[in-house]
């Protein structure tokens, strides 16, 4: 069982952010989150956050697409936009 809370999901913006982690490992790491949720092996620490962690969780899955060559889907305004909503 994994269990996931709304701490680790800010640490991962905030490194994404401060360009400690890279977009394609933040991205991984959530893909690797649905991966154990599809399997049902993922809990949300405090449950009543699930929603919140959950949507973290699919926005991160897709920081790393591109829509066109060298630019990002979501910038980095984006990104700040909704770590400030968590």
């Amino acid at each position: 069982m994994k269990t996931i809370n709304l701490s680790e999901i800010k640490e991962q913006f905030d490194n994404l952010l401060n360009n400690k982690t890279s977009r394609e490992e933040a991205a991984s790491w959530a893909c690797e989150l649905q991966d154990a949720q599809d399997s049902g092996l993922l809990e949300y620490d405090p449950l009543e956050k699930e929603v919140i962690i959950w949507n973290a969780i699919q926005f991160l899955q897709g920081v790393d697409l591109q829509d066109a060559p060298n630019e990002y889907l979501h910038n980095l305004d984006d990104l700040e936009k909704f770590r400030s909503q968590l």
